[in-house]
C-alpha cells in the first residue's frame, strides 16, 4: 500500500510514534504502520501484542487523508479531511523523562527501514516531533534486526539505513528509554526534536540484517 502525496504532507509534520514509523487507524478500524512515509503494513492484532503482517498491498492502493482517524501520531480527520483543532496528540512509544539544551553541535542518528531518503528531512530541516538515537546507543543497534528489538518496531522490518545528522548547539531535545512494545524488548535510547530543526545531514551507512 502506498501513501498518497496529500497524506504524506500531513504525516511529515505529525508526531512520529517511534523512530521511523507512524501508526494510523482507518475508518474500518484497521491499524497500519507507515514506515518513512512510504511503505505501509497492516497490523492485525492488538497494539500491545506481537503484530503480524497480513499483507503488503499492491501499489495501486492508497490511504487517503479522509480515511484516517486518530491514533498515536495522527490528528483526527473527518470524512471531508478537516483536522480537529482540539486534538493535542498522545504519548508515543516511550516516556520522555529528561529535557536538554545542546551545548555544542552533536551527532545523532535515524535508523529507518526504508531509505536512503528520510521523508522527515526537507530543505535542510528535520520536522518537529522527529525521533533519533545517540552516537552511544547506535553502537548497540548495529544490525537491522537489532534495531527492530531495541527500538520496539511494530513489524519486524530490519532497520537498514542509518542516517547521520549533526544537530546544532542550542537545540532543545527530550530523551528517554524505549519501553517494551509489539512483542519486542525495547531498551534503546531515543531523543525527540521538539521543534523544526535545521540540521546537517552527514550521509548514511547500510546495516546488515543480522
Amino acid at each position: 500500500m502506498q501513501i498518497n502525496e496529500t497524506t504524506r504532507k500531513i504525516l511529515v509534520d505529525r508526531h512520529e510514534t517511534g523512530m521511523g514509523f507512524q501508526l494510523v487507524l482507518t475508518l474500518n478500524q484497521s491499524i497500519y504502520a507507515v514506515f518513512n512515509g512510504s511503505r505501509v503494513f497492516e497490523i492485525t492484532n492488538s497494539l500491545l501484542d506481537l503484530p503480524t503482517i497480513e499483507e503488503e498491498l499492491g501499489d495501486e492502493e492508497y490511504i487517503d487523508v479522509k480515511d484516517v482517524l486518530k491514533i498515536g501520531s495522527l490528528p483526527l480527520f473527518t470524512q471531508t479531511g478537516i483536522v480537529n483543532p482540539g486534538y493535542l496528540g498522545v504519548p508515543a512509544s516511550f516516556p520522555l523523562i529528561k529535557e536538554y539544551t545542546l551545548q555544542s553541535p552533536t551527532i545523532f542518528y535515524r535508523i529507518i527501514a526504508h531509505g536512503p531518503a528520510d521523508f522527515r528531512y526537507n530543505n535542510g530541516q528535520l520536522s518537529p516531533n522527529t525521533y533519533l538515537t545517540t552516537i552511544l546507543d547506535k553502537g548497540y543497534a548495529n544490525t537491522g534486526f537489532a534495531v527492530v528489538g531495541r527500538y520496539a518496531l511494530p513489524v519486524p522490518l530490519p532497520g537498514r539505513y542509518c542516517i547521520e545528522y549533526e544537530v546544532p548547539a542550542g537545540t532543545v531535545i527530550k530523551s528517554g528509554t524505549v519501553a517494551p512494545n509489539f512483542g519486542q524488548a525495547g531498551g534503546g535510547v531515543e531523543v525527540l526534536l521538539t521543534s523544526k530543526t535545521k540540521v546537517t545531514k552527514r550521509g548514511y551507512q547500510l546495516l546488515s540484517d543480522y
